[in-house]
């Protein structure tokens, strides 16, 4: 992503008669800064699928099982929070593929990367609100 932010100095208070004195430097020094951002969360993965028509929540992963990389997708059936996690064996969390953020009503799917996982069952977890959905998913190697 480009991110550019720009600062009128024009909508800040007039400059202190005191502040001029004192330094030599102006007090809002920055006028524009312009650079490329990461998406440290991973949420330029996550993509809306379509509408739903089911009344209950759901995940899963395709392919299952995988290699490398899989496609955790979900069902939303009403408007709210939702975080997606995976974790080990032993009810360890090893990733939060997708914090906690609202979403709408629909389907949509975010890209995993188990490459790293060791080969085993592994356990995806789909928290809206209070309710929970957990399915297996499988890495093979």
């Amino acid at each position: 992503y480009y991110l550019r932010l720009r600062i009128e100095s024009d909508s800040f208070p007039a400059i202190p008669y005191w502040w001029q004195q004192m330094y030599a430097v102006p007090l809002y020094p920055v006028a524009e800064i312009a650079s490329y951002v990461g998406d440290p969360l991973g949420l330029a993965k996550l993509r809306r699928e379509g509408t739903t028509t089911t009344a209950q929540a759901r995940i899963d992963a395709q392919p299952n099982p995988f290699t490398g990389a899989t496609e955790l997708r979900f069902s939303i059936p009403a408007p709210g929070y939702a975080t997606v996690r995976v974790f080990d064996p032993v009810g360890r969390m090893i990733a939060e593929v997708l914090p906690q953020q609202w979403m709408e009503v629909g389907r949509y799917a975010v890209e995993f990367d188990g490459s790293q996982l060791q080969p085993g069952t592994y356990l995806v977890e789909l928290m809206l609100g209070q309710q929970r959905v957990v399915e297996k998913m499988v890495v093979v190697r």
